[in-house]
């Protein structure tokens, strides 16, 4: 048991060859067993209708709070072996697992994992009692708010919290004859992002493209529901409506996010075309970039629905919306400029093992990503640059340039320290100049 003020070395919950997932047939997180591997344990179960589509009612799992149960081979289910001497067979030492008791009175396994301890030690209060902490939750059908130059990264995240758990080594257990059955699928996603060299991600793997699964890319969806991102049209709306899923996003320091979008290309994604062009003619300093109507308030105009270069009178009244949401409704909001931090808490919060690439300090997305067809060519609608501007231009706009997100953002961060401070960590400090702080 983690006693005392002893810091949690991991939140990745269930045991290898299997992942952290929600089910709606059990209304319970299950730890769902990878491929054709069968529970072994005192509760076990299957899936069902209205599951994830890997969950199905064919699919071995058992409910996280489970202490005495794994996903073995058939052979290693019949074996007679116990529990324990089955569970030392996945692991380097016995220590490497251990039992805590949450805030709210739920037991889990906790099994270690060497980077989430080398990233975020660092940041645990080590005086912080274990069961002042609530326990992990499994994300589902996430809706992902990806607002331009706050940061890529959380796709990395998201791509392998599906992905992680799936581990290979279990031999001829998992069915590769049917490239669209779920067993492949399973199979597939788990060597693609526990394969590769580059670690990359394709943002097409972030949702599931009709009813064909052989592609590896599109078994994130299937994993954990299909996805929305900022890179297809329609998914610039309707963000905070919760019903269909977990919303999250990654907010930034408005000047560093203006500075990138000027020396990216001066894009604002559907912003009226003619609007574009003269926007092209007219900025050519960041000053005169960010007073253009239309590009400051990106962030506070996408948290509400709206697309980014849509330019709306009286932004201010937006905000009160926007401050409930992030209260509220968005199940993580992640800020670019504290990054570790942020994926630290999203898998205190989330469970599952973390993976390198997620502290990476940019994302890494492979060239060949073709999602969105015209409306990605729109996003990525990109002019002749005028020259980039220096690192540190940002420091030269005031807190007047981009006042409504620099109340979202200071707001945002107040979150991520309510969040830090809830499960175990120490908050974190961020100067922030604010036009107008009584406009909160």
């Amino acid at each position: 048991l983690l006693l005392g003020c002893e810091p949690v070395l991991t939140h990745d919950v269930c045991p290898p060859g299997s992942f952290f997932a929600h089910s709606h047939v059990h209304e319970a997180d299950h730890c769902v067993c990878q491929g054709n591997l069968v529970c072994f344990g005192s509760e076990c179960t299957r899936g069902g209708d209205g599951n994830v589509p890997i969950y199905s009612d064919e699919t071995h799992g058992f409910p996280a709070t489970c202490l005495n149960c794994l996903c073995v081979t058939e052979t290693q289910r019949r074996s007679g072996k116990q529990y324990d001497e089955l569970l030392l067979s996945f692991l380097d030492s016995p220590t490497d697992v251990r039992v805590v008791t949450f805030k709210d009175g739920v037991k889990m396994r906790q099994f270690k994992d060497p980077l989430f301890t080398e990233k975020c030690s660092p940041f645990y209060d080590h005086t912080v009692d274990t069961s002042s902490i609530p326990s992990p939750r499994a994300l589902e059908n996430i809706q992902w708010i990806l607002i331009p130059e706050t940061g890529d990264r959380m796709g990395n995240v998201l791509y392998h919290y599906a992905c992680r758990g799936l581990v290979k080594g279990f031999g001829d257990s998992v069915d590769m004859s049917d490239e669209g059955s779920c067993n492949y699928c399973n199979y597939a996603c788990g060597k693609e992002c526990n394969g590769m060299e580059d670690g990359a991600f394709d943002f097409d793997g972030l949702h599931h493209v009709g009813e064909s699964v052989s592609s590896p890319k599109q078994c994130v969806a299937r994993l954990m529901g299909q996805f929305q991102n900022a890179k297809t049209k329609d998914a610039y709306s309707h963000f905070t409506s919760t019903s269909d899923g977990d919303v999250v996003t990654t907010v930034r320091h408005p000047h560093k996010r203006l500075l990138d979008v000027f020396n990216s290309g001066k894009r604002i994604p559907f912003m009226r075309t003619t609007e574009q062009d003269r926007l092209h003619l007219v900025s050519k300093s960041l000053e005169s970039f960010v007073v253009f109507h239309g590009v400051a308030g990106c962030q506070t105009r996408m948290l509400v629905g709206f697309p980014c270069g849509q330019y709306a009178k009286r932004l201010e009244t937006l905000l009160p919306d926007i401050m409930v949401s992030l209260k509220d409704e968005f199940a993580f909001v992640a800020v670019e400029d504290r990054w570790d931090e942020s994926v630290c808490l999203f898998h205190a919060m989330f469970g599952g093992r973390a993976h390198r690439d997620e502290f990476n300090s940019k994302a890494i997305i492979r060239e060949n990503d073709d999602v969105g067809g015209e409306n990605r060519s729109q996003f990525f609608q990109v002019k002749e640059l005028d020259g980039k501007l220096p690192a540190d231009e940002w420091k030269k706009l005031n807190s007047h340039h981009d006042a409504d997100d620099m109340v979202l953002f200071q707001k945002a961060v107040f979150k991520l320290n309510d969040r830090l401070h809830e499960y175990g960590f120490e908050t974190v400090s961020l100067h922030v100049e604010v036009a107008d702080i009584a406009r909160q």
